[in-house]
C-alpha cells in the first residue's frame, strides 16, 4: 500500500517508485492518482525530438482540494487545476510555487480497419464536455506503461470472428518490467467486464447484452501491443521521451509528443492499428463509468473533425494532426505521413 507523508509536499519520485495499485485508496486521486509533475525540456537530435522529464524536486499532484483534505495532504500540495493554470502565466512563472513544473499525460490513438476509435465525453463531463478524445490519462505510472494502461481501462473493444460469429474482447499486453503482462491484462479485463456488465444491466442498456456473452477467460483475445504499433511509430524519427531520476534514465518510450501550452501539459500518445485478418469490429464499449453517460464513437473520416470537436490538447495541434490522420485513412504508406511527428512544437 502507498504510504502518505503529511508533514511535507510529497514528490513525483515517491509516487512512481511506490507503484500505486487500483485497490489503493489514493488511486485516481493523486496523479498518481494519476498525475505527475515534471520539468520538461526538449532538444532536436538527428531530426528527431527528444524530451527529458526530470523528477528532481517535482511535486506530487492531487486531483482537487477536496481530495487534498480527505487524504490529509500537506496544504501546499498542488492540485491539477493549479498546475494547469500555470499555462496561462506568461511572465514571472518561475516565481510561482512549482512554476517550473508541468503535468504529463499518456495514452493511445487506436485504428481498426481504417477507423479511429474515439471517446466522446458526455455533456456532464467536468473537462471538455461533448468533445472527442482518445484513451489517455495523467500519469501515475511510468510513462512507458500509460498507453496500455489507459487503453485497457477506458475501452472494451469487441471483435467478431467473421466465420464462426464468436465475439471476443481484445486485450493488449506488453512484456517487460512494470508493464501490464498477459496475465495482468486477463485479470483486469475479466474484472472490468463483470463490473461494466452489472453497470449496464442495472440501467437496461444495450451494452449489457453484449457483455453478458463474454463471461469466460476464453472470450478474451490477448495481443502483444508491440506487434501492433503503426509503422510510422516504428520509424527511427519518432519522438522519444526519457524520464530522469538525477542523472539516471529510469524510463524511456517513443511516440507522438506535443506540448499543450494552455494547460501546461506534455501529451504523449502511442499509435496502434489493431486490424486483424478474419475479424471485424463489433462494438466498442466504455470501460469505466466515471461519467454518467459516456459514449464511444468510431470516426470514419477525419474531415468531420472540426476544432470544436477535438479535445483541447489535440485541438491546438489539429492543423498538423488531422491532415495526417486523413492521409493515413486514405491508405498512404507510413513513410509518407511521418510529419505526424511534427518537430515544430515548442514550450
Amino acid at each position: 500500500m502507498f504510504s502518505l507523508v503529511k508533514n511535507r509536499v510529497m514528490t513525483t519520485r515517491e509516487l512512481l517508485f511506490a507503484e500505486v495499485k487500483p485497490d489503493d485508496d489514493v488511486y485516481d486521486k493523486l496523479f498518481g492518482s494519476c498525475f505527475i509533475a515534471a520539468a520538461v525540456e526538449q532538444e532536436i537530435v538527428d531530426n528527431r525530438k527528444r524530451w527529458g522529464l526530470y523528477l528532481d524536486d517535482a511535486p506530487m499532484v492531487v486531483f482537487g482540494e477536496r481530495e487534498k483534505t480527505d487524504l490529509g495532504l500537506h496544504p501546499d500540495t498542488p492540485t491539477i487545476k493549479q498546475m494547469r493554470d500555470l499555462g496561462s502565466v506568461e511572465i514571472g512563472r518561475e516565481n510561482i510555487p512549482y512554476g517550473n513544473f508541468s503535468l504529463v499525460s499518456g495514452g493511445a490513438i487506436v485504428f481498426y480497419d481504417g477507423k479511429i476509435l474515439c471517446l466522446k465525453r458526455d455533456k456532464y463531463a467536468i473537462q471538455d464536455p461533448g468533445i472527442l478524445t482518445t484513451p489517455a490519462g495523467r500519469m501515475s505510472e511510468w510513462l512507458s506503461t500509460m498507453s496500455s494502461l489507459e487503453l485497457a481501462e477506458e475501452m472494451i473493444i469487441v471483435l467478431k470472428h467473421n466465420k464462426s460469429g464468436k465475439l471476443l474482447v481484445l486485450a493488449g499486453y506488453r512484456d517487460g518490467h512494470n508493464q501490464l503482462n498477459e496475465n495482468d491484462i486477463l485479470v483486469k479485463k475479466m474484472k472490468q467486464i463483470a463490473k461494466m456488465s452489472e453497470f449496464y444491466s442495472e440501467r437496461a442498456m444495450s451494452e449489457a447484452k453484449i457483455l453478458d456473452n463474454l463471461t469466460s477467460i476464453n472470450d478474451i483475445m490477448t495481443i502483444n501491443l508491440d506487434k501492433f504499433i503503426c509503422q510510422n511509430m516504428l520509424d527511427e524519427r519518432a519522438d522519444q521521451v526519457f524520464t530522469f531520476d538525477g542523472y539516471r534514465i529510469k524510463d524511456q518510450c517513443s511516440g507522438y509528443v506535443f506540448f499543450d501550452v494552455k494547460n501546461n501539459t506534455l501529451e504523449y500518445r502511442e499509435i496502434f492499428d489493431f486490424t486483424l485478418p478474419g475479424f471485424s469490429l463489433y462494438a466498442i464499449i466504455p470501460g469505466e463509468y466515471f461519467m454518467p453517460n459516456p459514449e464511444l464513437k468510431v470516426v470514419n473520416d477525419t474531415q468531420i473533425l472540426s476544432k470544436d470537436e477535438l479535445v483541447l490538447g489535440v485541438r491546438d495541434q489539429s492543423i498538423k494532426v488531422v491532415p495526417t490522420l486523413r492521409a493515413y485513412l486514405s491508405g498512404l504508406e507510413a513513410n509518407k505521413v511521418l510529419n505526424f511527428f511534427d518537430r515544430r512544437s515548442t514550450l
